[in-house]
């Protein structure tokens, strides 16, 4: 589905990403990990179509789109959800929703029903519609954001930092409705400083180092690289192999099953 091939970016005279190589398939989450200044957003944002990349491709469906406005690729089925939530504070609740969606205009019935659709995993939007988003919690506006990057209708949905700044036992909760939305076919590109809970729930994943990708793999095998786990996942030695990503999202709470 998506396709990423030699991509360079960065901002002004400094070069960010180099050479980058990527791909998502349909109905698979992929995790992207690396450190703080890796690169990691700012790939969101040229895949997204907020920075223009210096030389690559991105392809999307097997077309490129590297060219396109990023309106054009939320029409084609890119949702982005930033790192901050940046949501509108001042806006109600269901104004926010409604932004998601302005790629794809619906009449008034079509809306209601989309926003009843999108926020079905998530009841506490729909409780809190008329509300000032202003007034949710730091939680409760990750899962509006969320809500509202699906308002497009995405068949690819990357996710920025979602659980940043989210109590433990709110960010399980945000990693089990990821999981879930595997379910629905959709394609996932997550970032995640808290590389072992998002390679928990993924099927292959990238490690991001100077803006370069340094090894790539399924999900369980980079859980049991040595390497890995002492550098990113604050462990001495590596989880076992044996132990696949359900046990592992079992020591850490992480629930995948609703």
């Amino acid at each position: 589905m998506l396709e990423i091939e030699h991509l360079a970016a960065g901002y002004g005279r400094d070069s960010v990403l180099h050479n980058v190589a990527l791909a998502v398939r349909q109905g698979e989450i992929v995790a992207l990990i690396g450190a703080n200044g890796a690169g990691k957003s700012t790939l969101m944002k040229t895949i997204s179509g907020l920075i223009a990349p210096r030389q690559g491709e991105i392809r999307f469906d097997g077309r490129r789109i590297d060219a396109l406005s990023s309106a054009r690729r939320v029409e084609l089925g890119i949702a982005h959800v930033p790192e901050g939530r940046q949501i509108f504070p001042a806006l109600t609740v269901a104004e926010n929703l409604r932004l998601g969606a302005y790629a794809t205009p619906l009449a008034a019935a079509a809306m209601a029903e989309r926003i009843a659709a999108v926020c079905r995993p998530f009841p506490m939007v729909l409780e809190r519609l008329d509300e000032p988003a202003a007034n949710l919690s730091g939680g409760q506006q990750q899962m509006l954001a969320i809500c509202r990057g699906l308002m497009s209708a995405p068949r690819l949905l990357m996710l920025d930092e979602p659980s940043l700044g989210l109590a433990p036992l709110l960010v399980g909760e945000i990693f089990r409705i990821v999981a879930e939305l595997r379910a629905r076919n959709l394609a996932i590109l997550l970032v995640e400083q808290n590389a072992r809970q998002s390679l928990a729930i993924a099927d292959r994943g990238y490690v991001l180092e100077g803006g370069r990708v340094v090894m790539s793999g399924p999900a369980a095998d980079l859980l049991a690289n040595p390497d890995l786990a002492e550098k990113y996942f604050g462990v001495g030695g590596s989880v076992e192999a044996g132990d696949g990503r359900q046990a592992l999202a079992r020591r850490l709470k992480v629930i995948l099953e609703p």
